[in-house]
């Protein structure tokens, strides 16, 4: 794992740094893990860089306390766009109630795809069988039974 940003804002309730933190899972996903008020300039570099880097699928983990604000959600817009133009797979996990309806409400959430865990997210096996990302298809919600 590699830290990609340094320190950063400290919330009301409690302190948290702000980070960008890429892992490469097996079979070379990546996972982007995210938290607390990040530059969309950092976020929209390291997307970029990763897109650029391999066309293999991206799973985005949307810390409990990362801010889901306009300029992130436009992060996230444009990497989904870059990833969609270049077959990449790109999924969102972490994304709650709350944060669906930022979504929603910018008109964004059917570009997602949207699942409950990173392990709900990840391809399996040889044959890719998992519900993950094997590429851009539009949003959809995965849940691990259960409703949506």
């Amino acid at each position: 794992m590699r830290l990609l940003t340094g320190p950063g804002e400290r919330s009301a309730d409690e302190a948290f740094r702000s980070a960008i933190e890429v892992e490469i899972l097996s079979g070379g996903i990546r996972l982007v893990r995210v938290r607390g008020r990040l530059d969309p300039r950092e976020l929209r570099r390291v997307f970029d860089g990763l897109l650029a880097a391999a066309r293999l699928p991206v799973v985005v983990e949307w810390g409990e306390h990362a801010v889901l604000d306009a300029e992130a959600v436009s992060a996230l817009v444009h990497a989904a766009y870059a990833a969609g133009e270049a077959d990449i797979g790109f999924a969102l996990v972490g994304i709650d109630a709350e944060r669906e309806q930022i979504l929603a409400t910018m008109g964004r959430s059917a570009l997602f795809e949207i699942h409950p865990s990173v392990a709900a997210a990840v391809p399996v096996g040889p044959g890719r069988g998992g519900g993950g990302p094997a590429g851009h298809r539009g949003r959809r919600r995965v849940c691990d039974g259960g409703t949506p």
